[in-house]
C-alpha cells in the first residue's frame, strides 16, 4: 500500500480559537496593516478572493463564492508549516470563511478507484472505537514533541454514504488537554483515480450555522474531465481497501500492519493565546489577489 493511501488518519484536525480569530481579523485586515508593520519572516500567501475559481491541483476545482478566499498548493503547505504542522504532499487547498470564522483543508490521496461495496454495512461503533484507540498511540507521538493530547469525545455526524454525489461524510467533536473543544467534519469526495479528503474545522457553537454554510460551498466542488468517479474504466487501479477504513484507515491489525498509528499526530494546532496574534500578524498587510473567474492553473 502506497504512503498516502494511509493519508485518511491525517485529518484529525484542531483548531483552538482559530475561528474566532478569523472572524475578528479577517475583515479587518486593511486596519492591522496601519497598527504594526509587517514581519519579515511571515510566509507570503496569495489568496484568491471570491467570486472566482480555486485549482485544487490537476484533479478538481472549486467555486470560490464571495465572502471567501482561497489559497492553492503552496500557500497551503507554508501555512500549514508555519503553524508547525507537518505536510507530505497531499495538500492541495485551503478554503477559508471571511465572516463565519471556519477553514477548510483540500488534500488528494492517489490510492485508485475505493469501491462502495461496503455502503450499507457502516458500523458507527466499531469505527468509533477504533478511532479512539488510535487517537490514543497519537497522543504517545504527541507527547514526545511537547504537544497538547487530544480526546474524541462522540460522533456530531455517524458516517454515511450519499450514492448520489458518491461522498462519504461523518463528524467528530475533539477535546484538548486543556478543554478546549472543535468539531471535525470529514467529507471523502471519491474520484476516478482517488479521492479529496476535505476536513471542516468550526467552533461547536458554531456547527449548526456553518455546516449547511460549509455544504453550500462544497456544492462549488467539481472533479476535472476524466476524474470522476463515474468515468471509472475497466484496467483502471482499484484501492486496496473500501469505505470503512477511509473512515478508520483501516481497524486492528490491518492498521498495525499498515502502520497507520504513526500518521496519527499530524494535526493543525493554533494555540488558545497565539491564535489571535498570529493571524493578526499573518494578514496584516498581506493584500489578496483578485482574480475574474476563468480556467483554473494548475
Amino acid at each position: 500500500m502506497r504512503r498516502n493511501a494511509l493519508r485518511p488518519f491525517n485529518h484529525f484536525i484542531v483548531m483552538l480559537s482559530f475561528i474566532a480569530a478569523v472572524t475578528l481579523f479577517l475583515p479587518l485586515c486593511s486596519v492591522c496593516a496601519q497598527d504594526e508593520p509587517i514581519d519579515p519572516s511571515l510566509p507570503q500567501i496569495s489568496w484568491l478572493e471570491g467570486p472566482s475559481i480555486g485549482s485544487l491541483g490537476e484533479e478538481a476545482i472549486i467555486d470560490v463564492p464571495v465572502g471567501y478566499r482561497f489559497t492553492e498548493v503552496e500557500g497551503t503547505r507554508q501555512l500549514l508549516e508555519y503553524m508547525q504542522n507537518v505536510t507530505d504532499g497531499t495538500e492541495r487547498g485551503m478554503l477559508i470563511h471571511d465572516s463565519l470564522g471556519w477553514f477548510v483543508v483540500f488534500e488528494y490521496i492517489e490510492a485508485g478507484f475505493v469501491k462502495d461495496d461496503e455502503r450499507d454495512d457502516l458500523d458507527a461503533d466499531a469505527m468509533f472505537k477504533s478511532l479512539r484507540e488510535g487517537q490514543e498511540e497519537s497522543n504517545k507521538e504527541r507527547l514526545k514533541r511537547g504537544w497538547d493530547t487530544l480526546n474524541l469525545l462522540n460522533w456530531v455526524q455517524e458516517p454515511y454514504y450519499n450514492t448520489t454525489t458518491n461522498n462519504l461524510e461523518w463528524g467528530t467533536l475533539i477535546e484538548a488537554g486543556d478543554g478546549g473543544q472543535s468539531i471535525n467534519y470529514f467529507t471523502r469526495f471519491l474520484g476516478r483515480r482517488g479521492y479529496y479528503s476535505v476536513t471542516l474545522v468550526a467552533d461547536p457553537s458554531q456547527y449548526t450555522l456553518v455546516l449547511p454554510e460549509f455544504q453550500a460551498a462544497m456544492s462549488g466542488f467539481n472533479y476535472t474531465e476524466g476524474n470522476r468517479y463515474a468515468e471509472f474504466r475497466e484496467g483502471d487501479k482499484i484501492a486496496e481497501y473500501g469505505l470503512t477504513a477511509l473512515v478508520v484507515g483501516g481497524a486492528g491489525a490491518v492498521a498495525a500492519k499498515a502502520g497507520i498509528f504513526k500518521w496519527l499526530w499530524k494535526v493543525i494546532v493554533v494555540a488558545i493565546a497565539s491564535a489571535a496574534g498570529f493571524l493578526k500578524k499573518f494578514f496584516t498587510g498581506r493584500s489578496s489577489e483578485s482574480k475574474a473567474p476563468g480556467p483554473p492553473t494548475a
